[in-house]
C-alpha cells in the first residue's frame, strides 16, 4: 500500500515499492512536489500525492545541477506542473475500463506439497505448482477536464474530475471448517471495493501588466472496504490445499479463521489535498519577484476493526500432544486440562487483528517561497536569484494493535517473545 499511511514508521521500505532512485540515492532522499509544494511522506520520504495523467501539463525531473531552492533533496527533484486555462476553451471526456476477462491467468507458484505422500532422498517432500484462481474484478476510471477564459486576456480557469472505481470478488471454498461459528460452509464470496476521487481546479489572473496571480487545488480522497481477502483457491484441475486459510499439516486440517476476519467492513479511508497560491510581480524590466505559498494535507485512518475483546493465536495444536489426568486433553502449565474452547488446530486465529491499527495519521506541510531574480544582458545573459524558503512539517499519529493478542501453545514451558517493551512488561 504505497503512501497510504497504514504502515508503522520504520517498518516499511521508503518508496513503498513504487519510487525512483536518482544518482544512487534512496527514494526517500528525493523531493516530490506538486506545483513546487512538497508532498513527501514525513517518516518515509515517498510521495503521498497521486496525480492523474489527464491533469498534468508536464513532469519535471531534475537529476543533477539542482538549484539551491531544492536544497532539501539529496537525490532528485520530481515536480508535477498542472494544466491551466488559456484564451481558448478546451475540454475532454475520457475513460478507461479493465476486467478479468481482458487479462490472462495468474502465474503459478512453486511450493512443497503441504500434505506429502512421499519424500526424496534428501528428505524433501513433493513439489507442486500452485496456480490460483483468477478473481472477478472491474476497474473503471471516467473523467473530464475543461478550461478556458473567464475574462479574455485577464482571468482563466481549469477544472477536472476523475474518479477511479475498483471492485474485486473472490470465491473461496471453506469446506471443511473447524472454527466454531463458521456455520455457513462451502463456497463463500468475498468482495473488496476501492474508490479514489481525484479533482482539481485552478484560477490564473492578470491583475495589472506587472502582476499575475494564481490559485490551485488538487484533491484525492481514497477509501477501501474489504482489505482482508482470504487466499485464493487453486484452479479446479489441481484442487491443491489452500494453505493460506487451511492448517498446513497431515493430521489436522480445516479452515482456522472466523469469517469475520474477511469482513467487507474492514477498511481504511484517506483524504488528501494540495493547495497552492502565488504571485509573479515584475518590479522593473530586469527584476522579477516570485511568491508562493503551499499547503499539503493527508489523513489516513482504519475503520471497522474490532476494538474490544482478545485475539487468540494458536501456535501449535494441543490435541494429541499429551494426556492430562487420564483424559485425552493435554495439560496446561498449571497441570490442569486445557479448556475445550482452546482445543484448536495450529494456525487458528479468533478475531481480526492489525498490529498497525491506525486511529489517525495526519500529515500537514506548510511551505513559503520568496524569490527575487535579476536579469542582465550584454556580454551574455546573466540571471542572479536570491530567495528564502520556509517548510514546516507536522505529523500527528496514533497507531497500535486494535485488540490484545494472546499466543496459545500446547507445549508447557514454551515462552512467547513480545514485539514491544509494553508487551514484554505484560507478557
Amino acid at each position: 500500500s504505497r503512501g497510504t499511511g497504514g504502515a508503522l514508521p520504520g517498518s516499511s521500505g521508503n518508496g513503498y515499492n513504487a519510487g525512483f532512485m536518482v544518482g544512487g540515492a534512496a527514494d526517500s532522499e528525493s523531493s516530490y512536489l506538486v506545483e513546487g509544494q512538497d508532498t513527501g511522506d514525513v517518516s518515509g520520504g515517498a510521495s503521498r500525492a497521486q496525480v492523474p495523467f489527464d491533469f498534468i501539463q508536464e513532469v519535471q525531473i531534475k537529476t543533477s545541477g539542482i538549484e539551491a531552492a531544492y536544497g532539501g533533496a539529496l537525490g532528485g527533484v520530481i515536480n508535477v506542473v498542472m494544466k491551466k486555462g488559456s484564451n481558448a476553451y478546451h475540454g475532454s471526456f475520457f475513460g478507461s475500463y479493465e476486467s478479468d476477462a481482458m487479462d490472462g491467468s495468474p502465474n503459478g507458484v512453486l511450493r512443497y506439497d503441504p500434505t506429502p505422500s512421499s519424500f526424496n532422498s534428501q528428505g524433501e517432500p513433493d513439489v507442486q505448482t500452485y496456480i490460483p484462481k483468477k478473481d472477478h474484478y472491474r476497474y473503471v476510471q471516467p473523467g473530464f477536464t475543461i478550461g478556458g477564459p473567464v475574462m479574455k486576456d485577464r482571468v482563466w480557469f481549469f477544472a477536472g474530475l476523475e474518479p477511479f472505481l475498483s471492485s474485486t470478488r473472490r470465491a473461496v471454498d471453506f469446506t471443511p471448517s473447524t472454527f466454531p461459528g463458521n456455520s455457513a460452509l462451502g463456497k463463500q464470496l468475498f468482495t473488496q471495493d476501492l474508490q479514489q476521487y481525484y479533482g482539481t481546479a485552478r484560477i490564473d489572473a492578470t491583475l495589472t501588466s506587472k502582476i499575475r496571480v494564481f490559485g490551485s487545488w488538487l484533491y484525492q480522497y481514497e477509501r477501501e472496504s474489504g482489505v482482508n481477502l482470504p487466499a485464493p483457491d487453486s484452479i479446479a484441475s489441481q484442487n491443491y490445499l489452500n494453505t493460506g486459510i487451511t492448517f498446513n499439516g497431515a493430521s489436522e486440517s480445516g479452515i482456522n479463521a472466523p469469517l469475520t476476519n474477511y469482513s467487507h467492513g474492514l477498511g481504511f479511508s484517506q483524504p488528501n489535498s494540495t493547495w497552492n497560491v502565488g504571485a509573479d510581480i515584475t518590479l522593473t524590466p530586469r527584476i522579477v519577484s516570485t511568491t508562493r505559498f503551499g499547503y499539503f494535507f493527508t489523513n489516513y485512518h482504519d475503520f471497522g476493526w474490532p476494538t474490544t475483546g482478545v485475539e487468540l493465536v494458536f501456535n501449535s495444536g494441543p490435541l494429541g500432544k499429551a494426556n492430562c489426568l487420564g483424559t485425552a486433553i493435554p495439560c496446561d502449565n498449571a497441570g490442569n486440562p486445557y479448556p475445550e474452547a482452546l482445543l484448536q488446530p495450529a494456525g487458528t486465529v479468533s478475531a481480526p487483528h492489525k498490529t498497525g491499527f491506525t486511529e489517525v495519521n495526519a500529515s500537514k506541510h506548510d511551505q513559503f517561497n520568496e524569490d527575487v531574480a535579476f536579469f542582465k544582458s550584454g556580454w551574455g545573459t546573466h540571471n542572479l536569484k536570491v530567495g528564502y524558503q520556509f517548510n514546516r512539517l507536522w505529523n500527528v499519529i496514533n497507531q497500535h494493535g486494535n485488540i490484545p493478542q494472546v499466543q496459545v501453545t500446547a507445549t508447557p514451558g514454551v515462552g512467547y517473545g513480545s514485539s514491544t517493551s509494553f508487551g514484554g512488561d505484560n507478557c
